[in-house]
């Protein structure tokens, strides 16, 4: 019993003489003595070098009180400070002397600066020496009672990553956290961060550091990210989970230069919208159905991302999905505006800038894209898009591309790129009663039906795109089946014209069909066929020649079968541009009118057309021979010009 009372009196008394010799005599006690034995303990327990500068103060009663000037911490692998400040000050209130209840009244930092610095082989010099086992435990904060006021004035902080290459830098900030309670903490700061104004007002629960919840507002230029979530382990692997949105007219611009991008490296810029869930952290991003709008002309393109990347970390699986439930309006991107043709300078060229796929050999990840109802891209639409692809060890592989088209046809594909030294790859294209007259001119749209089914088989190689097309090689074969031009066939076009002949102009439209059929080679950049074929119900066209790609240039010779039966002979020369090629039959003057018709209809089908009609304006038809007939040849004369007006009129109609 003796010895129970003896250690009651001791634990209460113990501490109030401890307490009572520290609140009697704190002049007596200078801790500023022991300032080199603070600073060997601070460093051989974090392996960080912390000079405590001059002019330290150290004072537990009346009020505990911790000032300096002249603060640094170095790393033990850089001469450079990581931090330093000119005054540090801290003020402290000892609200509960039993329960060591403490409270931040005042903390001031003048002029800090902060220098993080990751070299080339991936070391930080803020990481300690000795790396010591952290555990996921909540840091109990739960001594304090709140931050008082906490100023941070004129703060310079500089990160860079040789990495990366990534540099951020930040000046002149000005930052002020306050709060009775560290459940209800406000936090405001301004500064120019890589020459962006940046600007915050924040609401935090500092109460655990392993979970900081975080309400506010983030303004960085002229636009703003307001944030709804928590910052997990906010000292040790920060990362934030919850809403973020962001909104403003220059996102982009101000992500530009944010990361030093060099202006003529840059690309989209449009009024960005964005809202959803989010988990980033210090090097990975997750997404999950994130909305992304772009208030862009003539109407917005809103998809959603779901998307998980690690940066700096080739052994993960990274996917990211882009899916978009309407329609696709890519019309205001560069790659999808109409350009103007030159006026100087009308001859196609392919771009001799260098491709850039370096960010190739540096990510891993798989892509999926999905546009339920297809996009619009210049003047063409599809109804249907979806992109499979997936990058690994510098080589980018398309394992599914499917395009389907509003009249009906579909592009399909596959294809591969290596950069592991001069890029070089394949693709595969296939497509499916593919209407080629949706890429020919609106004029010709009207007038042409081209079901096309084709495959296109090619290898490339090289640092640009025109030494990608100039060492082009590779297959083609190409059939169709119902060719129709101007919405009748050839066929009933010749019987429509003898009855022009007999003055019966019926315009009946056609149900008889033209196929067509290509087979070539590419070598170097220049597709070469000696196997093109017209086949109508009364005639049948050969065709030969070649295209250049790399110039866009062609020269085929079309000649129609000797045995027809519309019984013209005449061969078509198809030369010029491929975009807008020249039709020279090789006729007389009275034959270029239906060159000039054929003219509407751009490549080898315009030509078969052409000539089929100069023939049939020049000799008239095998199954009526005008010359006998009791009329005078200035008659006939007069017949063909107002057989050439009728066509050329129907056929505008058409």
């Amino acid at each position: 019993m003796k010895l129970l009372k003896l250690l009651l009196l001791l634990i209460i008394l113990a501490p109030v003489t401890f307490i009572a010799v520290l609140y009697f005599t704190p002049e007596r006690i200078d801790f500023s003595k022991y300032q080199p034995q603070l600073e060997a303990y601070i460093q051989k327990n974090t392996g960080y070098k912390v000079m405590l500068g001059d002019n330290l103060k150290i004072q537990i009663f009346p009020q505990p009180h911790l000032s300096s000037n002249n603060v640094e911490v170095k790393s033990f692998n850089n001469d450079k400070p990581i931090f330093k400040a000119e005054t540090v000050s801290l003020d402290l209130s000892l609200d509960s002397l039993f329960a060591m209840q403490l409270g931040l009244d005042k903390v001031l930092i003048k002029n800090p600066a902060v220098y993080l610095h990751r070299d080339i082989n991936n070391i930080a010099n803020w990481e300690p020496k000795r790396k010591k086992k952290t555990n996921s435990q909540p840091v109990d904060l739960s001594f304090m009672s709140g931050l008082g006021d906490a100023v941070i004035s004129n703060a310079e902080f500089v990160y860079e990553d040789d990495v990366s290459g990534q540099q951020f830098n930040m000046k002149d900030g000005q930052f002020s956290i306050s709060g009775e309670q560290l459940r209800k903490t406000k936090l405001k700061f301004s500064a120019a961060l890589n020459s962006q104004k940046i600007e915050g007002d924040l609401n935090l629960d500092l109460s655990s550091l392993i979970e900081t919840s975080v309400n506010g507002t983030i303004q960085l230029a002229d636009n703003k990210v307001t944030l709804k979530g928590f910052f997990d382990e906010l000292l040790l692997k920060p990362s934030y989970n919850g809403e973020l949105a962001i909104e403003g007219e220059n996102v982009f611009s101000s992500v530009y230069e944010l990361l030093h991008i060099a202006p003529n490296q840059r690309g989209f810029n449009a009024p960005l919208k964005t809202s959803g869930l989010v988990d980033i952290g210090s090097n990975y991003i997750r997404l999950n159905n994130y909305s992304v709008q772009l208030e862009v002309s003539p109407t917005p393109v809103q998809f959603d991302v779901t998307t998980e990347y690690w940066f700096n970390n080739n052994d993960d699986n990274n996917t990211i999905k882009i899916s978009a439930n309407e329609l696709m309006d890519l019309r205001s991107f560069d790659v999808c505006k109409i350009k103007e043709k030159s006026k100087k300078n009308k001859e196609f060229e392919w771009s001799e800038q260098i491709l850039d796929f370096d960010f190739l050999k540096s990510v891993k990840f798989e892509s999926d894209v999905e546009f339920l109802k297809g996009f619009i891209c210049q003047t063409y639409q599809s109804k249907y898009f979806k992109l499979r692809a997936n990058i690994e060890s510098s080589k980018l592989k398309v394992t599914q591309l499917k395009v389907e088209l509003p009249t009906g046809g579909s592009i399909r594909g596959i294809a591969n790129l290596d950069v592991r030294n001069t890029p070089k790859g394949s693709a595969t294209i296939n497509t499916y009663k593919l209407n080629l007259a949706e890429f020919m001119s609106t004029k010709a749209q009207k007038r042409v039906t081209f079901p096309l089914n084709s495959e296109v088989s090619l290898d490339f190689e090289g640092r640009s795109a025109k030494e990608w097309v100039s060492g082009l090689t590779g297959k083609v074969n190409a059939e169709s089946e119902g060719l129709v031009l101007y919405g009748i066939s050839i066929t009933n076009m010749a019987k429509m014209i003898s009855n022009v002949f007999l003055g019966n102009l019926t315009g009946t439209e056609s149900e008889d069909y033209g196929k067509f059929s290509l087979k070539g080679s590419i070598e170097e950049g220049v597709l070469k066929s000696d196997d093109i074929t017209l086949k109508l119900a009364d005639a049948d066209i050969l065709a030969k020649g070649k295209a250049d790609l790399v110039r866009m240039t062609m020269n085929f010779r079309a000649v129609p079968n000797p045995d027809n039966k519309l019984g013209f002979k005449n061969p078509v020369n198809i030369k010029g541009s491929i975009l807008s090629p020249s039709i020279i039959p090789e006729t007389t003057a009275t034959q270029k009118v239906g060159a000039a018709v054929g003219g509407a209809v751009a490549g080898p089908a315009g030509a078969a057309l052409g000539g089929v009609l100069g023939a049939l304006i020049e000799n008239g038809t095998p199954k009526k021979d005008v010359s006998k007939t009791d009329v005078s040849g200035d008659e006939i004369m007069k017949e063909k010009q107002r057989l050439q007006e009728e066509v050329l009129k129907f056929l505008q109609t058409r």
